[in-house]
C-alpha cells in the first residue's frame, strides 16, 4: 500500500497550523474544448477537526446543520485524522480549513502554461468550476498539489 506523498511533513505540523498551499489541477470542460488547468495559492489551516469549528458549532446549535456529523462519504476512510482521507480508489486528499485571509484568485492556464481569459474559459469549461463555496472545510487530491509549506507567524496575512 503507498504511503500519502506530504505525510512526513503534516505529521510534523501542529494541529492548526497555517499552510502556503499551491495547487494546479484539470478543469471539467465542456465536450470538444481543449484541457485548461485552474492553479491558485492560498493560506489555509491543516489539522482542524470539522466537529469543532466554530460555524459548524453554530450550525448544530441553531438547527442548520445536524445534530451529528455524518463522516466521510463514499467508502472514503481516515489514513490520518485529521489531516488525510483515504479514497476508494486508493489516491489521498489532504483535508484543509478555509481561513479569513484574503481568498484566492484562480489563474486559468492552458496546456502550454499560457494565461486564459477567465470569460473565454467560461465558454469552455462546465459553470461548476467558476462557482464559489463556502464550507469551512475542503479537501485536494494530492496529485493536485505543487507545494505545501508552513506559514511563519509574522507572514500570516490578516
Amino acid at each position: 500500500m503507498s504511503s500519502p506523498l506530504y505525510l512526513g511533513f503534516i505529521q510534523t505540523i501542529k494541529k492548526g497550523t497555517y499552510m502556503k498551499l499551491s495547487v494546479k489541477r484539470p478543469m471539467k470542460m465542456k465536450k470538444g474544448q481543449p484541457q485548461l488547468f485552474k492553479s491558485w495559492s492560498a493560506t489555509v489551516k491543516a489539522g482542524i477537526d470539522y466537529d469543532n469549528i466554530s460555524v459548524v458549532q453554530e450550525g448544530r446549535a441553531d438547527g442548520s446543520l445536524p445534530e451529528e456529523n455524518a463522516g466521510l462519504r463514499g467508502g472514503q476512510v481516515w489514513h490520518t485524522f485529521p489531516y488525510v482521507i483515504q479514497k476508494v480508489d486508493g489516491s489521498f486528499d489532504y483535508r484543509f480549513t478555509r481561513t479569513g485571509c484574503a481568498k484566492p484568485e484562480s489563474v486559468i492556464l492552458d496546456a502550454s502554461g499560457n494565461k486564459v481569459d477567465k470569460e473565454v474559459a467560461k465558454e469552455m469549461a462546465y459553470s461548476s468550476e467558476f462557482s464559489s463555496s463556502d464550507t469551512p472545510v475542503f479537501q485536494i487530491g494530492e496529485k493536485y498539489i505543487t507545494a505545501i509549506k508552513e506559514v511563519p507567524v509574522e507572514e500570516i496575512p490578516s
